[in-house]
């Protein structure tokens, strides 16, 4: 029986898919992780017609806990009226959708301490790169952020801070 709504969904679980399938978690697991060579047809149509049946989405977050890889980039941006920046924002989401990243954008309306606060929001999601419009100069928290581990960052003002890749 399919979900009723879109909410109901987001509750099903790998665990709920598997005992549904009549399998084990790490077969399931294997499935959505692109390791389904290492499954017989009948269990991978087994483990397909479960996620049909129960609408499972997987969990993106739990992945990026798992795996290390959020796949989200964010976007810090001075101001989100400003045609500039709906234009660079645009064509950031076109190049994340491109690659299989999200975008989180956060908007700071030119307030500095926004700034600060957005920044601190995004390594908190461990977004594996940021896009910065800033009113401010927030290289201390940028070199924060780096200093934790993120990859990339890229600023659309003169002052661009270089992370190592």
């Amino acid at each position: 029986m399919p979900p009723s709504s879109a909410s109901a969904a987001f509750r099903s679980t790998i665990i709920e898919v598997a005992r549904d399938a009549g399998v084990s978690k790490t077969s399931v697991s294997r499935y959505l992780g692109g390791e389904r060579h290492r499954l017989s047809p009948d269990m991978q149509a087994r483990i397909a017609t479960a996620i049909q049946r129960l609408g499972y989405r997987p969990n993106q977050m739990a992945r990026g806990l798992k795996g290390g890889r959020s796949k989200l980039i964010g976007m810090l941006v001075a101001d989100i009226r400003n045609p500039f920046s709906v234009d660079v924002l645009h064509g950031v989401e076109q190049a994340c959708r491109a690659r299989g990243f999200s975008l989180l954008v956060c908007n700071t309306d030119n307030d500095p301490a926004q700034e600060r606060d957005h920044l601190a929001l995004l390594a908190s999601y461990r977004v594996e790169g940021i896009v910065i419009n800033a009113a401010g100069r927030p290289s201390a928290e940028l070199k924060a952020l780096a200093a934790q581990g993120h990859r990339s960052c890229y600023s659309t003002a003169a002052w661009v801070m270089s992370m190592p890749m």
